[in-house]
């Protein structure tokens, strides 16, 4: 089925950060309110012709920062042969992980004076990012000290020695007792770090037929371990097709604030070889077929991306939207603009039942 236009005419909504009044955010009620959901191994075609099974992980993922890359590792490393097709493809050159050695005990504290005072927390730092296959964020403040040493040096092998032996600070539980080796589980495209491509697809990603079940390793991870996704695979991954990008707003007085938008991750974030894709899912109609909206299925994605009381004031306006919607369509007679509801899901609730796949 054909797919909606780039430039579909969208509804917005601004509202300032609950926990942060020098941020606003801006939301695509549009999009945030449209019934997409994912559909790998239920239609789906992927984004390469002729590789249906892959999805959307045949070109790898790029990683963020270097807590990303970390945090992938750590998973890697806690995954068995038996969920992860390509165990003894990463594992070829692994060698034993140091051990941990357990933290000194703490004396306790003497009592405080009834005149002192705990010091005030410090605000929160909130970190954004892009989140685009073709962007990379490096972060020196969470290198090892020897990787940074590494770096000025520009020796890019001992940068990667020093990140195989770096401490995890994803706190995931289960120690590995393995370290991966950085150069057999990802590879670097155009100087930027991403996971490795075994025969044309993510090295992550579980084929048809393994017997540990297709699909992508880490979210089986995830769904096994109870955990929401978003903390067990890359950033890139876990966020489409929803995308968060960020400017600097200068009023006319003066003043700034930083203005963080959320919307679809459509093909042109992808850069110019979205447009490229054989098929993408975001605007398609095959893919509006969820039972939830968006910012309901996506809840905990949304959360990470945006903090929870700001969900919580988006949820509200959202809800409030949909009503606006329905009190609209109802009696009128009159098919809905795609103005107000995606015109995907349109497309999708036009479609007889006995046609869609659910």
């Amino acid at each position: 089925m054909p797919e909606s236009p780039l430039d579909l005419a969208r509804v917005w909504v601004e509202f300032t950060d609950p926990g942060n009044p020098e941020q606003r955010f801006r939301c695509d009620l549009t999009w945030l309110t449209s019934r997409w959901t994912c559909v790998f191994g239920n239609g789906c075609k992927g984004i390469l012709p002729g590789r249906p099974n892959d999805g959307c992980c045949s070109l790898g993922a790029h990683f963020t920062e270097k807590a990303d890359y970390r945090t992938i590792r750590d998973v890697a490393e806690k995954l068995r042969p038996q969920d992860w097709q390509f165990h003894a493809l990463a594992h070829e050159r692994a060698h034993p992980a140091p051990p941990v050695e357990p933290a000194p005990p703490v004396e306790p504290a003497p009592p405080a004076s009834p005149t002192m005072h705990a010091p005030a927390a410090e605000p929160p730092i909130h970190h954004v990012v892009l989140g685009g296959l073709s962007e990379a964020y490096d972060l020196p403040a969470r290198s090892t000290a020897a990787g940074v040493v590494a770096e000025a040096a520009g020796d890019v092998s001992a940068v990667e020695e020093a990140d195989d032996v770096a401490e995890s600070s994803t706190g995931i539980s289960a120690a590995p007792t393995t370290r991966l080796r950085r150069s057999d589980w990802t590879e670097l495209e155009d100087g930027v770090r991403k996971t490795r491509v075994v025969k044309g697809a993510c090295i992550f990603l579980n084929r048809p037929g393994f017997e540990g079940g297709a699909g992508c390793a880490l979210h089986q991870y995830a769904i096994r371990q109870g955990i929401p996704t978003h903390q067990a695979k890359p950033e890139v991954c876990w966020q489409l097709p929803i995308r968060r990008t960020y400017r600097t707003v200068e009023e006319h007085d003066g003043s700034t604030y930083l203005e963080t938008t959320i919307t679809e991750y459509d093909r042109r974030a992808w850069g110019p070889g979205g447009h490229d894709l054989a098929w993408y899912c975001s605007g398609n109609s095959e893919a509006h077929i969820g039972r939830e909206p968006v910012f309901r299925s996506c809840r905990s994605e949304l959360v990470e991306l945006m903090g929870e009381a700001a969900y919580d004031e988006l949820v509200v306006r959202c809800t409030a939207y949909l009503r606006s919607v329905k009190a609209a369509h109802r009696g009128s007679g009159r098919a809905m603009l795609p103005l107000l509801v995606h015109p995907a899901t349109l497309a999708a609730e036009a479609t007889p039942r006995s046609k869609r796949r659910l």
